[in-house]
């Protein structure tokens, strides 16, 4: 006689389904997370070379508060993930192979943000992608792009998805009375820089929000995690990947 199904064996089958996205349930924080409350912030105050020349080609940028800005206008984010590249080994035994890890790669993320009537969006990457590659050539007899050193242009950011039981009696985190730090996962995402721009489609017809698409290329992230469950509340110091 086999052995039973594991949702058999624990009588999961009659497990009301409501109880696994009301958070006052018995399930305490153990229920799905909702994927529209998050937030993306980019260091720009990293490299003083890209705030400056990111600073002179707009007029709405602010060093201190553009990161900020950015993430207020995030509309869609991706949390990033990893794959293991593998090779294989064919056995001795006919039908047999073997398969072991060889290298880890961290694949491209694309963030989307809405563009402002100002156009501080696109004029931030836009100018963020010629201090990569300046259009000015060295001189006109030779023509070539200099292209600038990765110490410069690339810098940290951060992406942060939150639970929404914000409200409640605080924590020492917090500065507002009715407010306390949520559960939050935060991928600390080292030495990032915009690779394309996708562009945004114009047309005549209903009204629509302008929306830019970029996507970044990054080296490494860690991870930071707090965890709250009712009035208890939990941090863990990020994890190296």
């Amino acid at each position: 006689m086999g052995l039973l199904a594991d949702a058999v064996s624990t009588r999961r089958f009659y497990l009301p389904t409501t109880e696994l996205y009301e958070s006052g349930s018995k399930f305490g924080s153990n229920v799905p997370a909702f994927n529209n409350i998050y937030d993306v912030f980019i260091n720009f105050s990293a490299s003083p070379k890209l705030s400056n020349y990111v600073e002179q080609h707009n007029l709405h940028y602010n060093q201190e508060t553009v990161g900020s800005s950015l993430a207020l206008y995030c509309s869609e984010a991706l949390l990033p993930g990893s794959n293991i590249q593998t090779s294989t080994v064919d056995g001795i035994r006919q039908g047999m192979s073997q398969h072991y890890a060889t290298f880890r790669r961290f694949p491209d993320i694309t963030l989307t943000w809405y563009t402002q009537q100002n156009y501080m969006t696109n004029d931030v990457f836009n100018a963020w992608m010629e201090f990569i590659s300046p259009n000015k050539v060295q001189d006109r007899l030779n023509s070539f792009r200099k292209m600038t050193y990765p110490e410069f242009y690339k810098i940290p950011m951060e992406i942060t998805a939150f639970s929404k039981d914000v409200i409640g009696p605080p924590d020492r985190l917090t500065k507002d009375p009715d407010v306390r730090t949520p559960s939050s996962i935060t991928y600390k995402i080292e030495q990032a820089f915009p690779t394309s721009i996708i562009a945004a489609p114009l047309r005549y017809g209903k009204a629509e929000l302008i929306k830019t698409s970029v996507t970044f290329k990054y080296e490494n992230y860690t991870i930071l995690r707090t965890s709250r469950t009712g009035e208890i509340k939990s941090s863990r110091p990020t994890v190296a990947l």
